[in-house]
């Protein structure tokens, strides 16, 4: 409303001049009518009541002049102004008699005074008067005549303003709309405005011209949520009042949406009308919409379609993450889990989305990734263990992966490397289980499956060697026992750790790595954590690989730590006792050859000590003899030569032996014994 004009008091001046009050001279009232009268815009320091008593004790005089109207708006404009904030009668519907009194006098001026120049604030003031009368077509009446009579009146704008909010009220939406297009189409700096443009908005709505309607609605977002710094201005930050327009504003455009043709609706709109910042807010509202109406497909298709029109959006991951929110929330559990897929997709670290966006400032996005990647892996893992689809394996294959692409330093990344490892092995695909197995094991911080990946690994190993053949199955060995040992001297506390040790010495030694099968045999000999039995291996390792490389002497103390830990009935015992044999009468040979015939001796005669049910006895003995024999011992000899008739009576060599003792007995000076 226009502010009141200044309250004016009544000034008296006599034709000749000024008139004195007193006495006999005082003035009567039917003096007044001979006196020029004034009024004076001077400050009422009495009350309004006082002031309207005098106006109408002026109005009594009769007087004729210009001052006459304007004493009447004064008592109209008081009246009014003591009624802003009237109480209404419940059985008349009027307000109260100087609300009455105003419309009358205004009426009264506009009668009476036609030409006044400033008749169109007597209209302004007249709607009002009859607005606070409950009279709102009288108001809407005179407000029509102000704007027909007085085009260029200051008060235009407002009247209209006015004209539209009663049109309004009273439904008729098309005039309404024209009044307040009135306003819209003026300055956007005049103070109605904006309230013109959203119920001008309001007023297509109700026509059902959704594609006016937004197009105002739009106008009225663009003013309300436009920075003039940054160019957005965040609804948070609006007052209480512009945000419950903006909200009320938000809700409309849902519905007109939600009319027509949803969020593709949205797309198409702003297509044709021009991008805007807040977009994503117009699509979250129509979302919210169809949820609230439990409409979940809708709503669904309403964030994924901000997703497929603005991807790389800063916010589109979140509206994505509310896709599968919403499929939950309808209990979709097919559609959530193709949503979690399209995130995934999408949204992966190694998307186009992030180089435009952070991770680090995207927390809550990285985590609802994670958390779906796992979920899919699973999923789709729990159905290949149970129907051993091919298909399946494949799928959970790929999620596991794509989780490791995108979080390999996650805490939870071990343990997803380990289940994919364990898919595939599931699977059959041995050859890629041990990489991951391996990868498990061994390439992230310390953690509670490393040590079970890590043997899983050896198996996974085994299970592809037997599934290959000649050059590329002795390679693979190669690479197997490498882990192995690497597994083992990882993990020494895992249970199978020096089994696997144990077993790659072996390996190892079958390869004529010896040098190797020595290292890794005596790394089981010296553990606290090997068995017996894994011991008695390694030193049977440790035995073969020294006489393989001809150092007799560590094999025949290997030899002889293999037979301590063995029971004479053991199986393998006499091919044991048999090296050992081997081992001694490798060393009288090597003396031998040396030239070293005592050595030689003594080494060929140990054998018959050390392993006298060995098969090689008797060439010891036999070796023995002629070494004594070159020696010229022939005391030794002939004991040694007697020995062998007595206990190797069919040994082919008798006849020799039988020459040879001759001999001896002979250099003895001994010829009974000799003959």
């Amino acid at each position: 409303m226009k502010p009141l004009p200044p309250v004016i008091i009544v000034t008296l001046f006599a034709t000749g001049g000024c008139a004195i009050l007193s006495g006999d001279n005082q003035p009567t009232i039917a003096d007044l009518g001979r006196h020029t009268v004034e009024l004076e815009d001077v400050p009422v320091t009495a009350s309004e009541s006082q002031a309207i008593i005098a106006y109408r004790d002026y109005l009594k005089t009769g007087d004729a002049t210009d001052s006459r109207p304007q004493a009447m708006r004064r008592i109209a404009d008081l009246n009014l102004e003591n009624e802003a904030s009237p109480v209404i009668n419940p059985v008349t519907q009027a307000v109260s008699p100087q609300a009455r009194e105003s419309i009358e006098l205004y009426r009264n001026v506009l009668a009476l005074y036609p030409e006044r120049p400033d008749n169109d604030s007597v209209l302004y003031q007249l709607a009002r008067a009859y607005e606070m009368n409950a009279q709102p077509q009288q108001s809407l009446d005179t407000l029509a005549r102000l704007v027909r009579e007085y085009p260029e009146s200051d008060y235009l704008l407002e009247a209209q303003f006015r004209r539209g909010e009663i049109l309004f009220v009273q439904q008729d939406y098309l005039n309404a709309e024209q009044a307040y297009r009135v306003v819209v189409n003026a300055a956007d700096d005049n103070p109605f405005y904006r309230q013109s443009l959203y119920k001008s908005g309001w007023c297509f709505f109700k026509e059902s011209m959704l594609d006016e309607s937004l197009d105002a609605f739009t106008a009225l977002l663009d003013l309300e949520l436009q920075d003039p710094e940054s160019g957005i201005t965040q609804i948070d930050t609006l007052s209480r009042t512009r945000r419950e327009l903006v909200d009320d504003t938000l809700r409309v455009v849902s519905l007109s949406f939600s009319y027509g043709d949803g969020a593709g609706g949205i797309a198409d709109y702003f297509q044709r009308r021009g991008t805007r910042h807040y977009e994503h807010i117009i699509y979250d509202n129509l979302g919210i919409l169809y949820l609230k109406k439990e409409r979940y497909n809708d709503a669904a298709e309403t964030f994924q379609s901000f997703v497929r029109q603005n991807p790389n959006h800063r916010l589109a991951p979140g509206f994505q993450m509310r896709v599968i929110e919403t499929y939950q929330s309808g209990q979709f559990p097919t559609l959530v889990l193709e949503s979690k897929k399209e995130l995934v997709d999408r949204y992966n670290l190694q998307s186009d989305y992030w180089t435009y966006h952070a991770p680090e400032d995207s927390g809550e996005v990285l985590d609802y990734l994670k958390l779906a990647m796992s979920d899919l892996s699973r999923h789709y893992h729990a159905l290949a263990q149970k129907d051993k689809k091919p298909g399946d394996y494949q799928q959970a294959a790929h999620w596991y992966r794509r989780y490791l692409g995108s979080f390999r330093d996650a805490p939870a990344a071990a343990e997803m490397n380990f289940l994919l490892a364990d898919l595939l092995f599931e699977s059959g695909d041995y050859r890629q289980a041990t990489r991951e197995y391996e990868s498990t094991a061994y390439d992230y911080a310390t953690h509670e499956k490393a040590a079970a990946a890590g043997y899983a690994a050896v198996l996974a190993y085994d299970r592809h060697e037997k599934t290959l053949a000649g050059e590329i199955q002795s390679a693979w060995q190669e690479q197997s026992i490498e882990h192995a040992i690497r597994f083992a001297t990882t993990f020494p506390r895992h249970p199978q750790a020096m089994a696997v040790l144990t077993r790659s010495s072996e390996q190892l030694l079958a390869r004529h790595d010896q040098a190797r099968a020595i290292q890794v045999a005596e790394t089981v000999i010296s553990s606290e954590q090997a068995s017996a039995e894994q011991q008695r291996v390694a030193w049977t390792v440790l035995a073969h690989a020294h006489f393989d490389l001809q150092d007799y002497l560590q094999a025949e103390s290997a030899y002889q730590q293999v037979r301590q830990k063995m029971s004479p009935t053991s199986k393998n015992y006499n091919a044991i006792n048999e090296r050992l044999a081997a081992s001694i009468y490798k060393q009288g040979e090597a003396a031998q050859a040396s030239g070293d015939t005592v050595a030689a001796v003594d080494h060929y005669q140990r054998i018959r000590q050390a392993t006298p049910d060995a098969s090689i006895v008797a060439t010891a003995e036999f070796d023995a003899a002629a070494g004594l024999l070159a020696m010229q011992d022939w005391t030794e000899a002939t004991a040694v030569l007697e020995r062998f008739r007595n206990n190797h009576p069919y040994d082919p060599r008798q006849g020799e032996v039988t020459r040879r003792l001759a001999m001896a007995y002979l250099a003895k000076a001994q010829p009974l014994q000799a003959a």
